[in-house]
């Protein structure tokens, strides 16, 4: 009896998982408490510095897209992100805004 023929896989076969992994962990709902507000608020800052998007907006103002490129505002905004000048944190983030040109 002949063997089946091995499947060939392409290079275009895209992936129909679309789970999104930075969401598997459920979130914790605050109970309403006054006492736990401060320690679900914490709790919530440091699961959001986990998420490399939002960390990366906070500090520089800048968004990688589907395709890897650095989005920026401006030119002058393209500078102080190659330089590394200009940068937030997490409790005072980068308050760059869009530019008119």
């Amino acid at each position: 009896m002949p063997a089946a023929p091995a499947r060939r896989e392409s290079s275009s076969y895209s992936s129909t998982d679309n789970t999104d992994n930075r969401l598997a962990a459920p979130a914790t709902p605050w109970n309403g408490s006054q006492a736990s507000q401060a320690s679900w608020f914490n709790e919530k800052l440091k699961s959001a510095e986990k998420d490399f998007q939002f960390f990366q907006l906070s500090v520089s103002a800048t968004v990688t897209t589907e395709r890897g490129l650095i989005t920026v505002f401006s030119p002058e905004h393209a500078l102080e992100h190659a330089k590394g000048e200009c940068q937030g944190t997490m409790r005072a983030p980068n308050r760059r805004k869009r530019e008119d040109c």
